[in-house]
């Protein structure tokens, strides 16, 4: 019997990976916010596939994409949402020898499963001109989201993480809320600053700091101008076909590249170390079912003393 073959990567019709993720967001672009899934993109662009392990490597593109906030899920996340409702039951009073019929208001757990397999483009993502595009007016579009989302880097996994904290933050915390958003994204933003060195900033992080309606300083040097902004929120990327937008509220910066963006800080002047004390404070009031996702992010952070408070 011959040795067996591990097959470690799946070639499909001589794609690489990075090209069939900018296929899949020039998709996604096309489509807007219709919901659509890896099958949809499997049938139009490699109808040849006929390996579950093929079929997988569109799926995990689509997983990647939904981490760095490109797309988004509309399937229910049963790891951290717990859909319940409020419904009216009957039930019997029995009185000596009499049967009374009564209602109350009991607490249910909705059946639904997260089986929906659909992604929409993420609300952050907006493309300059309100026009129809062609598939080869996308194609620039999309390489320059491919190129601005690197995510082979350890910094870019934690700009993901910030991304799926939002969601998970808005459900849980009620009046603390805003104090845990902007906790969150003071420790992203020092964090990254702390490890990215020359590198740009991660299309990933800008898209997180959208989500979290993070208060930024933020600058900026291009080839003809140097803008220091203070006190502002990135409220949405405009992409074109060779430049993209940071839109804020008063103001629109064009940038032909990211890298132009020199400087990302947090407006917010407390005490970090003060902060994430008092989170840490809050998270102990809470079922740990309920913080890990928090508790994760604060603890996965290495000698963190030695990285924030030097």
């Amino acid at each position: 019997m011959g040795d067996v073959i591990k097959r470690n990567y799946v070639d499909i019709d001589g794609y690489s990976d990075s090209e069939i993720k900018n296929k899949v967001i020039r998709h996604m672009i096309l489509c807007r916010y219709d919901g659509v899934t890896p099958k949809d993109v499997i049938d139009i662009y490699f109808p040849n596939i006929k390996t579950k392990s093929e079929r997988m490597k569109i799926q995990r593109t689509f997983e990647k994409l939904e981490k760095g906030g490109i797309v988004k899920s509309t399937s229910l996340k049963k790891d951290y949402k717990k859909f319940k409702y409020k419904s009216w039951e009957s039930y019997e009073v029995i009185v000596g020898d009499k049967v009374f019929e009564n209602e109350r208001k009991v607490e249910k757990k909705d059946i639904r499963k997260p089986n929906t397999n659909k992604y929409v483009l993420s609300k952050s993502i907006k493309l300059k001109d309100k026009k129809e595009y062609s598939e080869d007016d996308i194609k620039p579009i999309s390489l320059m989201i491919g190129k601005m989302l690197t995510d082979k880097d350890d910094y870019i996994d934690y700009s993901e993480s910030l991304i799926y904290l939002n969601d998970y933050i808005s459900d849980k915390f009620a009046l603390q809320t805003n104090f845990i958003k902007n906790t969150v994204s003071k420790v992203g933003i020092t964090f990254i600053n702390h490890i990215k060195g020359d590198k740009p900033y991660p299309l990933n992080l800008l898209l997180s700091l959208i989500q979290l309606k993070s208060n930024l300083n933020v600058s900026i040097q291009t080839d003809t101008s140097k803008m220091d902004l203070s006190g502002v929120k990135i409220e949405s990327i405009i992409f074109g076909k060779k430049s993209f937008d940071l839109k804020f509220k008063n103001t629109t910066v064009t940038l032909k590249d990211i890298s132009e963006i020199k400087s990302i800080q947090s407006f917010e002047e407390s005490d970090l170390e003060k902060d994430i004390e008092k989170l840490k404070t809050i998270l102990s009031e809470y079922s740990n079912e309920v913080t890990k996702p928090l508790t994760d992010l604060i603890d996965g952070l290495i000698d963190i003393k030695n990285i924030f408070f030097q």
